[in-house]
């Protein structure tokens, strides 16, 4: 007898890849692979010190300055070719002075050919604009989540 509950489709990743900050504005992470609809994508190899995407997977331009006092969500992934890619979600503001965002942030849209690997939280409160791929992890407050999944929202712990 067929069984019409199996699970079909799905994106996940299959390791921990222990997404963290490399050096000024690059990614450390360890190998992992995912499986994209249902089918395995191309393994991202490890690296320390990968070259941040410099351009939204959602929108092909370059990514959006969170200006000071304010911060977003950043979902690092794989592309079924095994590049590492970003999508940034919206930006909200945080209470002037404080790490603390005054209406929580919001995952961007995820594109269906794409396995989230993690997400980072970023808050500036450095005086200057922060714009991801060409502004130092150093110059804000930054906390990186690795998932297998996404969760139904962003969560600092």
């Amino acid at each position: 007898m067929l069984n019409p509950n199996l699970n079909t489709g799905g994106t996940y990743s299959l390791a921990n890849t222990l997404l963290k900050a490399g050096t000024t504005t690059t990614y450390d992470q360890d190998a992992t692979s995912c499986v994209i609809n249902g089918k395995f994508a191309t393994i991202l190899a490890s690296s320390t010190t990968r070259a941040a995407p410099t351009v939204d997977i959602n929108t092909g331009e370059a990514f959006v300055t969170i200006p000071d006092d304010k911060g977003c969500v950043l979902v690092a992934g794989i592309d079924a070719g095994g590049a590492l890619r970003v999508a940034q979600g919206g930006t909200v503001d945080l209470e002037v002075g404080t790490l603390v965002f005054k209406i929580a942030p919001h995952f961007p849209n995820i594109p269906e050919d794409f396995c989230p690997i993690g997400y980072v939280i970023v808050k500036n409160d450095s005086g200057s604009d922060y714009t991801h791929s060409s502004t130092s992890w150093t110059a804000i407050d930054v906390t990186f989540v690795d998932v297998s999944i996404l969760p139904s929202r962003p969560q600092e712990d």
